[in-house]
């Protein structure tokens, strides 16, 4: 197992920063996420590692290693893509042999690694089929296991599961756990899917324009997010702006002429903050119940399992949003009902208010080649 570290990397392209002065620590055998929009500069910081790009400043280290200038083919790196980049006119065992190959690994260990990936990923009995034959998420596994066959130091996964429809996506990740797990690999997995992420990793790193907004266990970066972004990027919630007050033990924030409560843990010093509601701090009150807070559902929205909606409450800019079991709210919301609502502090996220995003920095100013 080796362990990753990024020491203050960063990637211009022109007078633009890809990536800023990133700075993180994959552990030895942890899968770790980073996780973005599209543009934050999570796949560069990837392309970085595997030696597909040359940083403009910053190193990267393999344990004790600085590859930073080491060329990819001497990294010893697993790779897959997005696009699975299996050769058509190759068997999958042939795939899966190919790196073997590259590195004049006798023909005999060959035929052994080959058959054990096989195995690993469920695909025994299609090693002389070709990748015309097999499914997006069995050309996933071939890719894997190509990856794996070399026995790499470091695993990297870029959007792997892009391209398969949702059921597929949910079995083939389940898939690449596992064999993570059991076989130990450091693991630098990069995506775009909040579930994948939360599903899968040790621990998580947020991206945001090129830099890192917070790191963190999943609970941790869904339940106490560091900034505003990750509050809006990562789960479903209410985002506004208001005034933290605390009343000796109790704090809460006005926002117009609403007040939430907050938890005190997740609670900065009074001021100006953002405060962020989750749908599962939003409980629906008995209409008959005294108190709570009054709205009406605007828009209801089944997902098979649970059921959303928006509700309507004077004194916010924002709907507000519910989120539960859809056999327990069954029934209960419809578009257009008056309703009562009650906010668990537990469900609900707060931070300090941040200045405006600055500009990209121009490569030129003061980047190390």
């Amino acid at each position: 197992m080796t362990k990753i570290r990024l020491a203050e990397l960063s990637r211009a392209f022109g007078p633009v920063w890809a990536v800023r002065g990133v700075s993180l620590e994959v552990r030895e055998g942890e899968f770790f996420s980073l996780l973005g929009p599209s543009g934050c500069g999570k796949t560069t910081t990837l392309r970085m590692v595997a030696g597909l790009e040359r940083p403009t400043a910053g190193h990267i280290y393999f344990g004790d290693d600085d590859v930073t200038h080491t060329p990819p083919q001497h990294r010893n790196v697993g790779l897959v893509f997005q696009s699975y980049a299996v050769f058509p006119t190759m068997s999958v065992a042939d795939n899966v042999a190919y790196g073997l190959r590259i590195r004049r690994v006798p023909g005999a260990e060959i035929r052994r690694r080959v058959a054990q990936m096989l195995e690993i990923v469920g695909l025994g009995a299609l090693g002389a089929r070709m990748p015309g034959q097999l499914s997006g998420g069995q050309l996933q596994r071939v890719a894997l296991a190509r990856a794996l066959a070399i026995q790499p130091r470091v695993l990297l996964l870029d959007e792997p599961l892009s391209n398969l429809d949702a059921k597929l996506r949910v079995e083939v990740r389940a898939e690449i756990r596992r064999l993570q797990r059991e076989l130990e690999i450091t693991t630098l997995y990069v995506t775009h899917d909040q579930e994948e992420a939360l599903s899968m990793s040790d621990r998580i790193g947020v991206m945001h324009a090129g830099r890192l907004d917070q790191v963190g266990v999943p609970d941790e970066i869904y339940r106490r997010p560091a900034t505003r972004f990750v509050a809006r990027f990562v789960g479903e919630g209410t985002l506004l702006d208001g005034v933290l007050v605390r009343d000796g033990a109790r704090a809460r924030v006005a926002v117009g002429g609403f007040e939430v409560p907050v938890g005190e843990v997740s609670a900065p010093r009074a001021g100006a903050v953002w405060v962020c509601i989750r749908p599962e701090g939003v409980r629906l009150l008995d209409r008959t119940a005294a108190g709570g807070i009054g709205g009406i559902v605007e828009y209801v929205e089944f997902v098979g399992p649970s059921l959303r909606a928006d509700v309507r409450v004077p004194g916010l800019p924002r709907l507000l949003r519910l989120a539960g079991s859809s056999v327990d709210l069954a029934g209960r919301v419809r578009t257009g009902d008056a309703v009562r609502l009650a906010v668990d502090p537990a469900g609900v996220a707060v931070g300090p208010a941040e200045a405006p995003e600055a500009e990209p920095v121009a490569a030129g100013g003061g980047a190390r080649a």
